[in-house]
Parts: C-alpha cells; structure tokens; sequence
C-alpha cells in the first residue's frame, strides 16, 4: 500500500504540474503578439520576459565590460516613461512578449513613399487593458473607435503623444500622425495570415523563447523603400564621381580626372541588388548569458538562387574549440565559427563576377583572373574552424585593443604556396591603383607583406602590414 501511496503523489505531482504547464503555454500562446502582427510585415523585433532577458544581459555585459552597465535599471524606468506610468502598472513584464513591427498599409506591388505607406507599431503585454488604460495617469479615454491618447515622456522629460488602441489581449501602441492606419490596420488582423502562420514550427517555437529574435521582409522592404533606396545609390554615386585625384597620385594625367571610386560604388551597388533579390527574409536572435552570448542569423534564399546553392550544401563539422589555445590569454571577446569551403568557394567564384564592372584603371582583367583563381584554391585549402578574439592592447601601443584571428589548415603545402603567390602578386603592386583611390579620397594607404620574419620553435611566422591615415604628415590621423 505504501509504493500505491507513494506512486499515486508522484501522478498527482506530475498532473498538477503538467497542468500548470500547460495554463501557463496557453496564456503565453494566447498573447503571442506574432498571431497578432500581419505575415506581410517588413519587419518584426520581439522581447520576450522582459525582466528575465534583461537580468540576463546585465550578467553577460558584467563579464564583458570592465565597467558595469546595468541595463535593466535604465530600460525599466524608460519603459514605464514611454507608456506614461514608470510603476508598469498592468503590464506583463515577467512573463510576456514585447514586439516592434513594420508593415505597408494598402497595396505592396509598387513603390511608394515609406513615411506615407508604412506603420510602425508596438504591442504591449498587459494583464488587463481595460485596467491598463483605467490605472494610467497619463492615458485619456478612448474614442468611439477605441483609441486613446497616451501621454509620454523621454529621458529628458520632454513630454510626448502617442495613441493607443487593444489589439487582442495586447495594447498597441504608434504615433500620433498615424491614425487612420492604426483603425485600418486594427481592423484586419487575423490570425491565419499572421506571422507566425508563415513561420516554420521550429521558428515559431524560436521566437517564443529565446530574448531576442528578429525577422526581417527583404523583399517587401526593397519594395517599400525603393523610392528611397535608389536615392540613396544616385547621391552615393554622385558624390564619388565628383572625387578627384590626388595631384600626388602616379596615375593622374589630369587634375579634373576622377578617381575611379564611383566604379567602386556602382560594383557594391549590383552586388547589394543581387543578394537582395537572392534572399526572401531573414531571422536573428541574441542569448545572453554570463559566460558568453549567442548570436545567429539564419537566411531564407530564393529557391534556385546562388545563395540557395551555397546554403544547400552539407556540412556536418563543428566548432574546434582547441584552436582557442592560439587565442589571447585574457581577451575580452571572442566568438567562433564553421567555415564550410565549398560553400565560400561557390560564394566566391559569384562575387568575384561583380568585380568585372570596375574599370581597368582599377585592376586589370587578367589580374582580377588570377585572384579569383586564388580564392578558390584558397577555399581549398582552409579547414571548417575559425576563431577570433579581441584583448586590450600594450600600454605601450598605439591602439588600445589587439586582435588575434586563427583558422584551421588542412592542407598546409598548398596554402604556403598560396601565401608566396600572394605575397608576390601584392608587393609587385596588384594593390598600387587601389592605393591611389584610397590617395585621391585624402586616404594615405599602403599594404606589404614579409615572410619568414620570424622564427619561434621552428614555426616560421609572416607579417602583413596595412597602414592607412592622413597623407599630411604629423596629423593626428597620420600618428594613428
């Protein structure tokens, strides 16, 4: 009778348990404010347990800065000033999920002005709206369709309005110019084509519990912001094109020539479309904790895309947490990661196409060949581990921190055989015009490399040796 007693309190246990387990998922899975936020949304930042994700980050920083941050007594404080009441009163934030969220208001399939199409809004947890906006000082009545006026404040005191309005069990929150948007778009929510409703179950469940998760529309947002996008561009290629030559420079056969950066610009500019339009969205979350803090981005490509391929190959290593040994002894930060060859070699191979649309005064054709040889035996060549690390630097240094960077080998003859190409190639002055852009823009550049300098228990060592500044000498840019 007594292993009878015994078992029915451990199924006792377990069911009160399990209950509460599952009350506590329900109420969580009711406030999810991604059933809320609408699936065609530019972007999503979310926050879940407010307290809990900021205690974590003051451990983490506690352990990475040398001074003590104390992020969550300011992002209490702040919180509470910006929803006009600083005791949070009603408002969820052990166990609820804050979010900022994008979307275009009406139709998404041209471009348009983004400070006309788009609203910006933040969901709130509250326990209760009705006693949220009854229990507020600083929130008025609402209007016929439910709107209130929410009176906040900044850090520097300076009051502020804000309109608010309950979106399911949540308060939703935007500015004031943005009324009639906060209406239509209150109106259409709707679960089923809701964000969450576009996510993977994994994703889903991610976002749920982790601090902080992110996603970003990369396609919607180019839409969106085209108009603004391609102003950009034509003012950044303006700007360039307008760069002369340094009088100085080897190259300049006239003082009005430009400097070629523009072609710089228009390369970057083709590659940023490319990748853009190779990549529906992306996701990112951050973990804190007091050892360390994960960050991860996770990319959702076209299907059939470049950037498809290379994420589609396999790769099966993980980190060689051994290599740390060739790591500073106190660093301050330090992070690692796979690198999977042949997806960098693919990744290559089509980034070094765009290098073609820079003029031949910039690097010739059959140099631009040779490298992009290189790289890709360079790929071959690496193995699947890279770590780097970052410590404070000698009192006697000029810069105040130093970095280390280290990566697997796996096939050590030929990359040494890629290091003496490669040595050659730039002290014979593949780097020269590049050098002489970098002049031109009023930016003293130089890059050499040296072999074999030292020699410490018969490892040879190499040095690599960038310096940029002021090409006044005795500037203060220059002495950096």
């Amino acid at each position: 009778m007594k292993n009878l007693s015994l078992a029915a309190k451990h199924i006792l246990l377990l069911t009160v348990l399990a209950s509460a387990f599952l009350v506590s998922y329900a109420n969580a899975a009711e406030n999810d404010p991604m059933d809320i936020i609408p699936a065609d949304s530019l972007f999503c930042v979310r926050v879940n347990n407010f307290d809990q994700s900021m205690a974590s980050l003051d451990q983490y920083l506690a352990g990475a800065s040398p001074m003590p941050m104390g992020v969550s007594m300011m992002a209490r404080p702040m919180l509470g000033m910006a929803l006009g009441d600083v005791t949070l009163a009603n408002v969820d934030t052990t166990a609820g999920s804050f979010a900022v969220f994008a979307v275009v208001v009406g139709e998404q399939d041209t471009p348009r002005s983004a400070k006309e199409s788009i609203f910006i809004g933040a969901l709130i947890p509250v326990t209760d709206y009705k006693k949220f906006i009854e229990g507020n000082p600083n929130c008025a009545e609402a209007d016929p369709n439910g709107v209130s006026k929410l009176t906040a404040s900044s850090m520097k005191g300076q009051p502020g309005t804000l309109l608010i309005k309950q979106a399911g069990s949540m308060a939703l929150l935007t500015t004031p110019d943005a009324y009639d948007k906060l209406i239509k778009i209150t109106g259409s929510f709707d679960k089923e084509n809701s964000l969450n409703a576009i996510l993977d179950p994994d994703q889903v469940t991610q976002a749920a519990q982790v601090p902080l998760w992110a996603y970003g529309n990369l396609q919607l947002a180019n839409i969106a912001f085209a108009e603004e996008i391609t102003a950009g561009i034509e003012d950044l290629k303006e700007t360039f094109a307008k760069m002369p030559m340094n009088p100085s420079s080897k190259t300049v056969k006239d003082k009005n020539q430009t400097s070629g950066a523009e072609g710089i610009a228009d390369m970057y500019v083709q590659l940023f479309d490319e990748m853009i339009g190779q990549l529906n969205a992306l996701t990112v979350t951050f973990v804190p904790n007091p050892q360390d803090a994960a960050f991860t981005v996770e990319l959702d490509p076209v299907e059939g895309s470049v950037i498809d391929e290379m994420l589609s190959i396999p790769t099966t290593s993980q980190i060689d947490r051994s290599l740390s040994r060739f790591l500073q002894d106190d660093p301050f930060m330090t992070y690692g990661y796979r690198v999977n060859g042949s997806a960098l070699k693919k990744y290559s191979d089509w980034a070094y196409d765009f290098f073609a649309a820079l003029p031949a005064s910039i690097i010739e054709r059959d140099d631009l060949d040779v490298m992009k040889d290189m790289s890709a035996r360079f790929c071959d060549t690496i193995g699947d581990t890279a770590l780097y690390s970052m410590a404070a630097a000698d009192p006697n240094s000029k810069m105040p921190f130093e970095m280390r960077y280290v990566f697997k080998i796996k096939d050590k003859q030929k990359f040494a055989q890629l290091m003496d190409e490669s040595t050659e190639m730039i002290n014979g002055g593949l780097l020269k015009s590049i050098e002489d852009i970098y002049q031109g823009l009023g930016i003293k550049m130089s890059f050499k490399i040296d072999r074999a300098i030292y020699n410490y228990k018969g490892v040879s060592i190499d040095s690599a040796h960038l310096e940029m500044g002021d090409p006044n000498s005795g500037s203060e840019v220059d002495k950096m």
